[in-house]
């Protein structure tokens, strides 16, 4: 029975003293530069702190600022198939902007780092649902911490035996009582566990672990769908400029004495003006019209050749060549000239 005792002590003694030596290794870890990320207290705050979007594309950036004298900083994603980051323009020294674009639906975050390579700042990122807490990953003090409180957790489990059971004590047997039951009507979580008795004698009946399923009957909540974005229509390349038709001929003293021509361009809706090279040989009416079609009249003033050129406000050109001619009369088998050319001798 001593001999027991005496090894349980040593035991003991033993485990208290691991426990402290690994919580004196925690307590005066220091972590190379660059491989453990700043604690939440040593990260400078971003505004805002964390982005979330709710559609894709460059339509959709958002940004973030830092207020450091820091220079230059460095920004990257951990996840780059989510988002994309970029740094702004910044007049004041003191301030660094960022430009995050949306890629795809996920969550991620965005590393600022300073010049020596150490991060300064971590934003959550979050596309197409609620924000998620960014997790990093445990350093080394966090892995000696852990490994202390497991030894202490072993300590207690040891001294908690030894005290009921290292006397030699036997079990007891659990009373008739069981656990009291939920009320009727209640939704309740089974446990986990069977409830069991523990050595000194008292039984327990809590389960093993804090019931976290929902009742029953009760939905539970899902993340929201992510939407796409409505996909704005391209808008059109207006086409080239187009006369029909392109040539125009009269008779002086024939009819007709006028004719029309239409201009046309595909996709446009500006104004559209024509103009006569030669107003003695042609006019042409009105002198603009609205696309993307236009008619346009033409009337012969005398003979000769023209050109009604045609054009629009995005510097698009097209021309309809006018001809006019001047017909000859035979009196008494003599070729005379036509009124046309009657009228300007009497004007003589």
């Amino acid at each position: 029975m001593r001999s027991n005792r005496s090894f349980l002590s040593t035991v003991r003694l033993v485990l208290v003293m691991s426990a402290l030596f690994a919580l004196s290794l925690a307590a005066l870890w220091t972590p190379s530069a660059g491989s453990t990320p700043l604690t939440p207290t040593q990260l400078l705050h971003a505004s805002p702190e964390s982005l979330q979007f709710r559609a894709l594309g460059a339509a959709n950036q958002q940004h973030f600022v830092l207020s450091t004298s820091a220079s230059p900083l460095v920004a990257s994603v951990a996840n780059p198939n989510v988002v994309s980051v970029a740094a702004g323009t910044d007049k004041d020294p003191l301030t660094h902007t960022f430009i995050v674009t949306p890629l795809a639906a996920g969550t991620t975050n965005v590393t600022v780092t300073d010049t020596n390579g150490m991060p300064i700042a971590v934003i959550p990122v979050t596309v197409g649902g609620p924000a998620a807490a960014a997790t990093a990953a445990p350093g080394s003090n966090g892995m000696l911490y852990g490994i202390g409180v497991v030894v202490v957790g072993a300590i207690a489990a040891l001294f908690h035996s030894g005290s009921s059971g290292g006397a030699g004590a036997a079990p007891t047997t659990p009373p008739t009582t069981g656990p009291s039951s939920s009320p009727s009507g209640t939704p309740t979580s089974s446990p986990s566990g069977t409830p069991t008795s523990s050595p000194s004698g008292t039984p327990t009946s809590s389960p093993s672990g804090t019931p976290t399923s929902s009742p029953s009957g009760t939905p539970s909540n899902s993340p929201t769908p992510f939407q796409s974005p409505t996909p704005i229509p391209a808008t059109p390349t207006p086409g080239p400029l187009a006369v029909n038709p392109t040539h125009l001929s009269f008779v002086i003293g024939q009819p007709p004495s006028s004719a029309p021509f239409t201009a046309s361009e595909t996709g446009y809706s500006g104004a559209i003006n024509a103009v006569t090279a030669n107003v003695g040989d042609a006019t042409v009416s009105p002198s603009s019209g609205t696309g993307p079609s236009a008619t346009f009249t033409v009337t012969a003033k005398g003979p000769g050749t023209t050109t009604i050129n045609v054009n629009d406000t995005a510097g698009n050109q097209a021309a309809v060549t006018v001809t006019v001619t001047q017909t000859n009369v035979v009196v008494n088998g003599r070729t005379r000239a036509g009124p046309r050319r009657q009228e300007l001798k009497a004007r003589k």
